[in-house]
């Protein structure tokens, strides 16, 4: 960081936590990203940016994390705290369709991340209730790239709303239309 912005980007290991995060891939496959994350940081002026911003700090710590479970329990809160309205809502099936029509160019898409929501949740529900841990690494990868992926276009479209509420009202019109 030089004088509030990114100066540049290098690699240093960590006391823990996973190492191997491949920020020059992340980049190309979102461009922008780093400057939409910038520009939220200097401005959270609306309630959709302050609350994203929020659940970012939050998302972030997923990233020290060395448990997966850990890693899920911060990713699905984040994620939980900006796509659902309420605590009056099943959770799972409408953070997964949300999820799919933010991220999911297809129908087979948006399909395989609604599966993908399922099988995570049960992942971490195996944890949180049972005390197992996940050797699901497939599904566990998938999730957090989608779950990136729809943080990086929450941020796109950061703009756009300025409400939650807003975002998800588009969101379930969207899946109506």
């Amino acid at each position: 960081m030089k004088a509030g912005h990114i100066d540049h980007v290098s690699r240093a290991l960590q006391e823990r936590g996973a190492t191997d995060w491949p920020l020059d891939k992340s980049i190309q496959l979102r461009p922008g990203v780093l400057e939409n994350l910038h520009r939220l940081a200097l401005d959270t002026s609306t309630e959709f940016r302050r609350s994203l911003y929020d659940a970012l700090i939050l998302y972030s710590r997923q990233t020290l994390a060395i448990e997966v479970s850990d890693k899920l329990v911060f990713t699905l809160s984040a994620l939980e705290s900006m796509l659902l309205r309420d605590a009056n809502e099943p959770i799972q099936k409408n953070l997964g369709e949300r999820m799919a029509f933010l991220i999911g160019q297809t129908a087979q898409e948006r399909k395989d991340i609604v599966k993908n929501i399922d099988e995570v949740y049960r992942i971490r529900s195996a944890f949180v209730h049972h005390g197992q841990t996940s050797r699901h690494v497939e599904t566990v990868d998938r999730f957090l790239v989608n779950a990136w992926t729809t943080f990086s276009r929450l941020m796109d479209l950061s703009i756009k709303y300025r409400t939650k509420a807003a975002l998800v009202g588009a969101l379930e019109d969207l899946k109506m239309s």
